[in-house]
């Protein structure tokens, strides 16, 4: 396992719809690129107590978690990792952060907002990500001090 991808997936279905059901759901990958479904269970919420059942059930079957963790900001997946495999590195992912910037803007602006922020972590370099994360937060730091916020954080 090179790196594995964990989300948490909230599905309404069902009588009541006012309630989501929760998935916890682990995709690893491997060396020759391929893309292994390694876990799919319930949970209340996406704590480090649902986390740490879905890891610690891999790892009691035999699984070597990858190097890398990809997640949303979610802090369950982080502490129950952190508690069973310290050693591993984490990735937040951006597509969450994305949308949370562009949600503090009014629906006007969001597509402006949206092509001046989608190519920053597509940069081939460091340098270059944080250039761009830069020039976005200094176009919209006056008037948008809470997007530029959601964007540094985490």
């Amino acid at each position: 396992m090179v790196y594995q991808w964990a989300d948490g997936i909230y599905v309404k279905a069902g009588l009541e719809k006012d309630k989501a059901a929760l998935f916890l759901v682990i995709i690893g990958a491997l060396s020759n690129g391929r893309k292994v479904f390694l876990a799919c269970e319930s949970g209340y919420r996406e704590s480090k107590e649902s986390w740490n059942g879905v890891l610690r059930g891999l790892i009691n079957r035999g699984l070597r978690l990858g190097r890398l963790t990809i997640a949303d900001g979610h802090l369950g997946i982080w502490s129950a990792l952190g508690e069973l495999h310290a050693e591993g590195k984490e990735e937040r992912r951006w597509n969450h952060k994305i949308r949370n910037v562009l949600d503090c803007f009014p629906k006007r602006l969001r597509s402006e907002a949206a092509e001046k922020l989608k190519p920053v972590p597509y940069a081939e370099t460091l340098v270059e990500c944080e250039r761009r994360r830069d020039a976005f937060i200094g176009h919209y730091r006056k008037d948008f001090p809470k997007a530029t916020e959601k964007l540094l954080s985490d």
